[in-house]
Formats: structure tokens, C-alpha cells, sequence
């Protein structure tokens, strides 16, 4: 792709980020070019991404789970409307607002349906959501049911703690998924209508899938309740992470093309992100704890983290210094 191919795509999103008007979409505010990056201001979901709240429970309750996916089948239903695919379907793309309602973001890699190509045979998403014929790239390509597949490996995500194949890598993921029978929870202690939903989501031939529509009416969702639930597992998993003060250490030598940057983080953007340090560091140690190679590292890794967690629970803003430190030392790394 040339650089005028580049930038037509990119208005295209943008256009379309524009008229997004979806309760269960993120929703686009501004968007401005500095030098030549191009900066899209969206909502901002405070209460994080639906990977941040399975960190914390490690799996949730079916009722829940019918919640978090109702929204997410009501997004696709708007974008498959407009002849949108969104192909990224997973929890770090499913946001949740302060008021415990869920959002669909992230259309970075979203590719339009028109109607004159209604098939794409682009290789996009993330390994272990994929549905087979988007590994494969079939000469027929693939269309809005890829989606549909993603929703079901999310669905079994949010059940049990991790996608089908998580343990594998992700070249053995893609070679596996179009080759091995769908996943299934057959034999998990669920619900018939839960297990029944998670079959219809990963049928291996996409046609024979439902659409988002028809999904919205299976039975499934009888579990759903009318109140979202999502609020108040949100206040019980920030109940662990006491927000530091909201003055702010301001750089010590700010840029003279990074102002505008800087005046947008210092709004309301701004606060909401800085009261969320604490838990970015837990966030960020976790996967590091994930990386490490042997007992002796986990271990050691684990109690530096609840260290952390504990210093800035005992000195509020202490987790901002750390990153702001930290985030200093590698800009002098790479000069």
C-alpha cells in the first residue's frame, strides 16, 4: 500500500468514525494531524477493557458473561448494518464505562463491506480469535460471520479464563484452528442455552452461522439482567486500588510541538487516566509475571508487584513517579 492508498484509508475510518451513532461504540470527538501522526480522540471508557475485569475475577458468572455479549452483538449488528466488518473481536477491544455499560472499540483494523466487494481475504485480528477462513484466505475471502466466530471464542474467554489454544503459539494457533474441530463447551458445567450459543457462534462453515440479529434472540441472553451488572464488579475490583492525588508532576522539559498533547491530557482525559496508575502497574508487572521463565523469577516478580501495589496505596502518586521516571530514562535511551 502507497502512501496516497494509506491516507485515502485513513480518511475513509475517520469518515466513518464520524458517523458512528451507536450506544455500544465507542464514539469519536476530534480528530488532528501533528506532523505526520494522526491523533483520534475517542470516548473514554473509565472502567477499562473487559481483559482488565477477567484479570482481576479470572472468569465470570454466565448471567454476566450474557451482558457483556448482548452489547457486543448489538455493536456488530450497527457495523454489519453499515457494511462494516470489525475483525478484532476480543476482550481488550471490549471497553466499559465508568456507568458499567460495554462498547465495542478499536476499528483500527475494521475493513468496509461495500457493496460492489462484499469479501475480504485480508489476514487481520488477533491469532487465537480468528475464524478458519480468515487463517485460510480463501478465494471466497470472508465477511461480517468472522465476527460472529470471534464472539463465540470471546464467549468461552469470559466462561473460563482464556481463549481455545491460549497455551499454544500463536504460528500453532493459525495452523491449528482451521485444521482442529471447533471449540466447544460441551463438556463444561454450563447451561444448555449457553453451550448451544457457543455451537452456533463457531460453526466451521460461516454460512451456516447466525447472524448478529438472530444471535440477540437466542435463549441464551433469558439470563441476561435488565441492570448492568458490570458496575458493581467494577467498584469491587477498584476497591483494591486507592487513586493518588490529582496534581500533577508537570515534565521538566516539555517539547514546544507536544503543548496541544499536553493541554488534552491535562483535562478531564487526563485526570481519569492518572487515577488509574496504581493499577496499570499491577497490570503491567502481571504480565511480566506471565513472562518470566521459572518459578524462582514468578515469585520474585509477584512480590515486587503487591510491593508496588502497597507503596502507592501508602504513598498516593507514587506509581505516577515510577512511570513518568521510567518513561524519562528510555526517551534518553533512545536519543
Amino acid at each position: 500500500m502507497d502512501e496516497s492508498e494509506n491516507l485515502d484509508a485513513i480518511i475513509r475510518e475517520i469518515q466513518f468514525l464520524k458517523r458512528i451513532d451507536s450506544p455500544y461504540l465507542t464514539k469519536h470527538f476530534e480528530t488532528f494531524l501533528r506532523d505526520s501522526d494522526v491523533w483520534i480522540v475517542l470516548e473514554y471508557c473509565g472502567g477499562g477493557s473487559c481483559a482488565d475485569l477477567l484479570k482481576f475475577y479470572g472468569c465470570l458468572e454466565e448471567s454476566v458473561t450474557a451482558y457483556i455479549i448482548r452489547s457486543v452483538l448489538k455493536g456488530l449488528q450497527y457495523l454489519h448494518r453499515e457494511k462494516k466488518v470489525h475483525r478484532d473481536i476480543k476482550l481488550g477491544n471490549i471497553l466499559i464505562t465508568d456507568q458499567g455499560e460495554v462498547k465495542l472499540g478499536d476499528f483500527g483494523v475494521s475493513g468496509e463491506l461495500t457493496f460492489t466487494r462484499t469479501k475480504r481475504n485480508l489476514i487481520v485480528g488477533t491469532p487465537y480469535w480468528m475464524a478458519p477462513e480468515v487463517i485460510q484466505r480463501s478465494k471466497e475471502g470472508y465477511n461480517a460471520k468472522a465476527d460472529i466466530w470471534s464472539t463465540g471464542i470471546t464467549t468461552i474467554e469470559l466462561l473460563c479464563g482464556n481463549p481455545p489454544h491460549y497455551q499454544k503459539a500463536p504460528m500453532k494457533a493459525l495452523f491449528d484452528i482451521p485444521k482442529l474441530q471447533a471449540p466447544s463447551l460441551d463438556t463444561e458445567p454450563f447451561h444448555v442455552a449457553t453451550k448451544d450459543f457457543v455451537r452456533s457462534c463457531l460453526m466451521k462453515i460461516p454460512n451456516f452461522r447466525p447472524t448478529a440479529t438472530q444471535l440477540l434472540g437466542h435463549r441464551f441472553f433469558s439470563t441476561c439482567p435488565d441492570e448492568g451488572p458490570l458496575l458493581t464488579l467494577l467498584k469491587e475490583k477498584n476497591r483494591h486500588f486507592k487513586p493518588h492525588s490529582s496534581k500533577r508532576r508537570m515534565p521538566r522539559k516539555p517539547k514546544k510541538q507536544d503543548h496541544h498533547i499536553e493541554w488534552v491530557l491535562t483535562g478531564s482525559m487526563g485526570n481519569a487516566w492518572r487515577n488509574k496508575y496504581s493499577e496499570l502497574i499491577y497490570d503491567a508487572m502481571t504480565k511480566v509475571w506471565v513472562r518470566a521463565i521459572n518459578d524462582q523469577a514468578k515469585t520474585g516478580v509477584r512480590r515486587l508487584r503487591d510491593e508496588f501495589v502497597k507503596a502507592e496505596t501508602e504513598n498516593c502518586g507514587l506509581s505516577h513517579a515510577i512511570v513518568e521516571e521510567l518513561w524519562y530514562l528510555l526517551n534518553a535511551l533512545e536519543q
